[in-house]
């Protein structure tokens, strides 16, 4: 090795695969991560497959629309971002909890059970 001689590094070629597949549309979704011509949030997917234990095969079979790169793309962007989603999560529990204490009681009568 020559001191001081000039390194070479290979170049490196970044292809951003995630960014095919994931967007973020101010007033679609309310800016949440979606997967890109649709309206499923990387939210949704992360519930399907790691809370609810559903195959990337079977939200790709309930979800037609969905390839499995674009439910793989999801998952790897909510494994980058797990606060942001889960921040998600927590908002939209709370909406719901406002919600329910605003509307009060059902006037709907439950079924009755024989």
């Amino acid at each position: 090795m020559v001191p001081n001689a000039p390194t070479s590094t290979p170049r490196e070629t970044v292809t951003p695969i995630v960014g095919e597949y994931i967007v973020s549309t101010p007033g679609t979704c309310s800016g949440e991560p979606r997967i890109a011509g649709t309206r499923i949030k990387v939210r949704h997917v992360y519930t399907w497959v790691e809370l609810q234990g559903l195959t990337v095969a079977e939200v790709v079979a309930n979800y037609p629309q969905l390839s499995r790169a674009a439910v793989h793309a999801a998952l790897a962007y909510y494994w980058a971002h797990p606060d942001e989603i889960h921040a998600a999560i927590a908002a939209e529990g709370q909406f719901v909890t406002e919600l329910k204490a605003k509307a009060g009681t059902s006037l709907v009568r439950p079924p009755v059970k024989s």
